[in-house]
């Protein structure tokens, strides 16, 4: 448990990045605002952002990554896991 603790905040935490980069190149919306604040919420829980940032995944590797997180009891609706998987395929 601690170690998907620990991944969850990891993951969040590049994420978190990752938006922060996506922002200065693309001028994001207030959509991007609403999926950084729940990735902030669910994923850096037990990932730190740096992690998530770092993950160069494509929507396919996202989608298997969002999915096995969700297996492990991260709660997220099916248009939030959506919202997510293509916030970060971008």
């Amino acid at each position: 448990m601690r170690i998907l603790l620990i991944s969850a905040t990891l993951m969040l935490v590049a994420v978190m990045f990752m938006a922060a980069q996506a922002d200065s190149h693309t001028g994001a919306g207030s959509g991007d605002t609403a999926v950084k604040a729940l990735i902030d919420n669910r994923c850096t829980s037990c990932h730190g952002a740096g992690r998530i940032e770092r993950a160069q995944f494509d929507r396919e590797e996202w989608e298997r990554t969002v999915d096995r997180m969700i297996g492990h009891g991260t709660s997220l609706s099916r248009a939030e896991r959506d919202n997510i998987v293509e916030y970060l395929s971008r």
